[in-house]
């Protein structure tokens, strides 16, 4: 059960992925990363709005974190990452985005330890990745752009949502989300605007539906993450986040069509044998934060 809400995280992200899939060309990637961040800073304030004010006292170094963070997150991890969905193999560019970084980050900012039994896991896990997509998740940046853009996503992704942790530990889980949202709109819009994508507005009713529900799924992920970078080791988060190229390999094949083998349903069950040997192995951190 401790981990009930983590693995709400791989599902939500592969949620994600599809959505960005059925927006197709009408609306650009930079456009909807900023219309999508717009929406959820919406939503978060109609939900939260007796409880936005700042309470406590938010710091400079916060503010600090919360601008390094959000620009890790849009400017380089969501960026690209749409930039590798709308270019590449939804499956494919989602397994080369979810190598373990969340955990060697964690090793290298906060001096988490990495257990032998952790590390196996991540590589059975690794080992059903390479039969669901095969040479393309390993060879990465040779294999093409989109493998290109999903690896420097998940570099980047993982390092915005590490920074987290050194947000000052009394600020609530739902103010620390509302920062990093209120200092990703200037972020996104620049990138929109110097991409040219911000120029027009979507009308269909559809492409609207669609980026609400992009916008409802992005502040469930910040929510989700923030709590879980603030309670949990980032290894353990990091293990869990290696299910996702199976659910986007299930998504692929009933929603779009994309081709299977016996081989790849062999890497998806690898894939959820290694997250299952690793996370029971995964060091919990002691709640650091308010529960909100």
């Amino acid at each position: 059960m401790r981990h009930l809400l983590l693995i709400l995280l791989p599902i939500s992200s592969a949620i994600y992925e599809v959505l960005l899939r059925l927006s197709g060309d009408a609306v650009g990637p930079f456009q909807a990363i900023f219309l999508q961040t717009v929406v959820a800073a919406i939503f978060l304030a109609i939900l939260n709005s007796r409880d936005i004010a700042p309470r406590p006292k938010v710091a400079r170094r916060d503010l600090a974190v919360a601008l390094a963070s959000a620009f890790a997150t849009v400017a380089g991890g969501q960026a690209l990452w749409s930039l590798a969905v709308s270019n590449g193999h939804l499956g494919t560019v989602s397994s080369i985005s979810v190598f373990p970084f969340e955990g060697a980050w964690g090793a290298l900012l906060f001096g988490e330890m990495l257990s032998l039994r952790i590390l196996g896991g991540w590589g059975v896990s690794m080992l059903g990745i390479f039969c669901l997509f095969g040479a393309n998740t390993t060879l990465g940046l040779s294999s093409g752009s989109a493998e290109g853009y999903a690896l420097a996503s998940g570099l980047f992704f993982t390092l915005g949502t590490a920074l987290r942790r050194y947000m000052t530990p009394e600020l609530p889980d739902r103010l620390v989300v509302w920062l990093l949202l209120v200092v990703s709109i200037p972020i996104s819009a620049l990138q929109a605007a110097t991409s040219g994508e911000i120029t027009y507005l979507p009308t269909t009713p559809s492409t609207i539906a669609i980026l609400v529900a992009l916008g409802l799924v992005v502040l469930a992920i910040n929510f989700l993450m923030t709590h879980a970078v603030r309670t949990h080791s980032l290894a353990t988060i990091g293990t869990i986040f290696l299910a996702k190229p199976a659910i986007s390999f299930l998504s692929g094949a009933f929603l779009f069509s994309e081709p299977t083998s016996p081989t790849q349903v062999i890497g998806a069950i690898l894939v959820v044998v290694g997250v299952l040997f690793g996370m029971n192995a995964a060091p919990v951190r002691a709640v650091v934060a308010p529960i909100e």
